[in-house]
């Protein structure tokens, strides 16, 4: 158990919305007693927005063990044989990581719950529900109305499949309006409700431009950017074919 049991106080889960320029929220965010993050959203240039803390974090295989520091928990779906094959390559092969692969009965609960496959952020959020006394989320299910990018960190990035972010907002709105989470930022609902609702809410709550995104900003695009999810990092040593692992691993 990669909790060891524990029930958190607090938690954020710390999602990848552009929204959070609009926003200083890294000192509120790391007075949490768990900060949970995914894939390879970094801290690193963005703290004011998104904190430095981070306590666990869940990848999926395209972003295999990120991790920004060896005191994460990094938690990874399973759900190929070579996943179940990356896992044990990975403790192999990387003394220093704190992995755990999500229960499979979790995962199998997951599965038959939904109508859809739940992304790595319903994940997190569903596992908060069940370690914290308190739930707050940041940068999740942000619409297009908000006029914010699609992640914090990389102005190019383009959503990976609209259609089920459709679906599963009505899963993340139902969690938060019964109470068992909030929205830190203002307007979510709203603006997933209509352009008017939307205007008049960012109006009364002043929401600030953004026009510099610091380390975010690119010269181009790549034209990988527009592809359906965005541009895919190198393939993680261990799901390779030939097993082996880099120098310094081990």
């Amino acid at each position: 158990d990669i909790f060891h049991g524990k029930i958190f106080d607090s938690c954020a889960v710390v999602g990848s919305s552009g929204i959070l320029h609009h926003f200083d929220f890294g000192k509120e965010i790391d007075q949490h007693d768990m900060v949970l993050r995914f894939n390879s959203a970094p801290t690193h240039g963005f703290e004011r927005l998104v904190g430095s803390k981070t306590t666990h974090r869940i990848t999926n295989t395209q972003n295999w063990v990120f991790r920004e520091s060896d005191s994460e928990h990094i938690m990874v779906h399973m759900r190929s044989t070579s996943s179940l094959t990356a896992v044990i390559r990975t403790h192999m092969g990387d003394k220093k990581v704190k992995l755990a692969p999500f229960d499979t009965d979790f995962v199998h609960y997951m599965a038959n719950s939904l109508p859809f496959m739940a992304t790595s952020g319903l994940y997190g959020i569903i596992i908060a529900l069940h370690r914290c006394a308190e739930v707050d989320l940041y940068g999740f299910q942000v619409s297009n109305q908000h006029g914010a990018k699609y992640h914090y960190y990389n102005v190019c990035d383009q959503p990976a499949n609209a259609e089920r972010d459709g679906a599963e907002w009505l899963v993340v709105k139902a969690i938060v309006q019964s109470g068992l989470a909030r929205f830190r930022e203002p307007c979510v609902i709203e603006c997933h409700e209509s352009k008017a609702e939307c205007e008049r809410c960012k109006t009364s709550s002043q929401l600030k431009k953004v026009t510099n995104f610091g380390r975010a900003e690119r010269t181009r695009c790549p034209r990988c950017s527009t592809q359906y999810g965005g541009c895919r990092p190198q393939q993680h040593w261990a799901f390779r074919r030939r097993f082996v692992p880099p120098r310094g691993h081990s």
